[in-house]
């Protein structure tokens, strides 16, 4: 189980009897490590957000890959890298408190592009999402209004302004679900992204979950936490409300659901 702390550190404990295994120690002026981490199996790396950018750590031993830090000392907080395979390489995304989009890949991770939008006081703090190779939606979010933007070929598509702070994007088959501190919309994506509907109206921050079946589940981040699973209706773009769970202990729901076959887990 790997692990990243507000301290900086990264840690490794055996999931058998939750001995550490390995730890690596990364600086942290202010934040830490506060975003989500992640695996591209293909080339038996972890993807860890640090504050002044991404490392890339060998699963089996914590070995380091490779680091790409920040332009400008610009600093990360919320912020993941979301990958794709292009060719021979992988190429890497993240965004940064400065609202700036960086792209590298595995071949050259210190020549690293960086990408402003303009946007004022921008942020990004969430994950992008890869609808195919060179073509994102990326959050950004400011005290002006955020913007989901579709960026392609270097190119800014289309941008679609938004209420309020991004959670966790996620999408399945053509459906993408976009999470806000406002409410949380359905959208299609076919060539372009198109609205079809609010699924509710509560505070979504956390990771929306996709279970499969047209069934998502949204972290309902109000004082009594709950986890909504909501069912798409392709044909009437309609959602149905499938089951609610509510923890037996009042708290605020800022993560997500994390599932397997037989068990979920929510934080």
């Amino acid at each position: 189980v790997i692990t990243g702390w507000s301290s900086g550190e990264i840690t490794a404990h055996r999931l058998l009897d939750g001995r550490l295994h390995w730890s690596v120690n990364t600086t942290a002026p202010a934040y830490g490590i506060q975003g989500e981490l992640t695996e591209v199996p293909a080339n038996n790396e972890i993807l860890v957000p640090i504050e002044t950018g991404i490392i890339s750590l060998n699963p089996n031993n914590g070995n380091e890959n490779w680091k790409m830090t920040f332009s400008d000392n610009a600093r990360g907080y919320r912020h993941s890298a979301t990958f794709w395979y292009e060719n021979q390489d992988t190429w890497y995304v993240t965004g940064n408190e400065n609202g700036h989009l960086t792209m590298w890949n595995s071949t050259n991770p210190e020549q690293a592009t960086t990408i402003d939008f303009e946007i004022t006081n921008g942020k990004i703090r969430s994950s992008m999402l890869v609808l195919n190779p060179r073509e994102l939606l990326i959050p950004i979010q400011s005290n002006n209004g955020s913007v989901l933007i579709h960026w392609k070929d270097d190119v800014r598509e289309d941008h679609h302004v938004m209420i309020g702070s991004f959670g966790i994007m996620t999408m399945a088959d053509n459906n993408v679900i976009v999470p806000t501190s406002h409410n949380t919309t359905w959208w299609e994506f076919n060539n372009s992204l198109q609205y079809r509907v609010q699924l509710t109206n509560q505070p979504v921050t956390g990771k929306v979950e996709s279970l499969g079946f047209e069934m998502f589940a949204l972290p309902i981040n109000t004082e009594q936490g709950k986890i909504e699973v909501y069912r798409l209706n392709i044909i009437s773009s309609t959602t149905d409300l499938a089951w609610v769970w509510t923890p037996s202990v009042s708290n605020y729901m800022i993560s997500g659901l994390g599932h397997d076959k037989q068990y979920n887990a929510c934080l």
